[in-house]
């Protein structure tokens, strides 16, 4: 099969503007007063229908293409939209690379999509969020039914600068099958999918196969194999997945430029270790002065040029010569206009 296309394109469509796709609509709900309830959540919520035929990703399904989609958009352009999925309970290794991967997609001008559970899934569309990038939520069960609910704050972020899809009616709550159904989509909206930490039994590595099967590429981040969470990921290198292990990777795989890696000095014997210390270490170690206090604003938020003029009392002049320099270092990056944001920032577990 061919690849998904390079930017994704969701044309949403008024609730009213086409009856073809509202007697769709109205085939999946047969109650005609629930039918009426479901049209009243969507105009009352600016839902929009997507029809599933005009994304090649999904036409990839065949037999297995959504009847019709429903979607909460406040963005309908993703551009190289890459799947990233992974385990409900991830450790302190797989909290780190989940959202490190979300902000490296979005930093290197692609897109994530991923389910919106717990763990992997959260913390990639945070990064991704946090970065500015442009991130998709596919729910299990319908819009107005969000899974888990704790995190809804997040579902409100990706609606207004993302866009959340799904294929049950709104008003449909999840059921236990329909969130391995919901990992084809994922998988077929993505040119890669990758997998951050799995075991050998999981919703990931449906979304994984499903994606060998589209005939797109799978990545996965090695870990230990005698846990759970890295047996999974351990079977779908073995199975030609490619093995995630550093951004040359990502650069010859999917032509992403990634910034950094997360890294620290050594592995500790017991608990987690002290990302926070590492990276102080690291940052002390070579830039100091000016060049650290900038450096400190940019980390903490304040990543506009005009705003570290005022906030430093430095011409604009020496500021850009400074975050020029931090550039060069590979401590934070130009997302455009006059803003950065740091590049190695390893605070990634809240």
């Amino acid at each position: 099969m061919a690849p998904a296309v390079q930017t994704l394109e969701i044309k949403g469509i008024g609730v009213d503007d086409s009856p073809r796709l509202q007697a769709i609509h109205r085939h999946l709900i047969p109650d005609e007063a629930r039918f009426r309830q479901e049209l009243a959540w969507m105009r009352e919520h600016g839902a929009v229908y997507i029809d599933p035929v005009t994304i090649p990703g999904l036409v990839d399904l065949g037999e297995r293409m959504p009847a019709l989609l429903f979607g909460l958009c406040g963005r309908r352009t993703f551009p190289r939209p890459v799947a990233i999925v992974g385990t409900r309970r991830p450790d302190w290794y797989g909290k780190l690379m989940g959202r490190f991967l979300g902000k490296a997609v979005a930093l290197a001008g692609a897109s994530v999509v991923s389910g919106g559970a717990l763990g992997i899934d959260t913390l990639a569309h945070k990064g991704c969020l946090e970065a500015g990038g442009a991130t998709i939520t596919v729910f299990a069960g319908g819009l107005a039914q969000p899974h888990p609910p704790s995190n809804r704050a997040l579902f409100e972020r990706v609606s207004s600068q993302g866009c959340i899809i799904s294929e049950l009616p709104p008003l449909v709550p999840a059921k236990r099958y329909s969130f391995t159904e919901r990992n084809r989509i994922i998988a077929a909206l993505g040119l890669a999918t990758i997998v951050v930490q799995a075991g050998p039994v999981s919703g990931a590595l449906v979304t994984a196969h499903q994606a060998m099967r589209m005939g797109r590429q799978v990545f996965a981040v090695p870990a230990d194999t005698v846990f759970e969470n890295g047996r999974g990921t351990g079977m779908l290198i073995d199975e030609g997945a490619i093995a995630l292990t550093g951004p040359k990777t990502l650069l010859t795989g999917l032509g992403l430029r990634v910034s950094g890696w997360p890294r620290a000095a050594r592995r500790p014997i017991h608990g987690e270790p002290v990302l926070k210390k590492v990276e102080a270490d690291v940052v002390g170690s070579v830039v100091a002065g000016n060049e650290a206090e900038v450096y400190e604003m940019v980390r903490s938020g304040t990543g506009d040029v005009d705003t570290l003029c005022i906030k430093t009392g430095l011409e604009t002049a020496q500021v850009m010569s400074i975050l020029s320099t931090l550039e060069i270092k590979g401590f934070v990056q130009r997302t455009g206009g006059n803003r950065y944001v740091p590049v190695r920032d390893l605070d990634l577990f809240a």
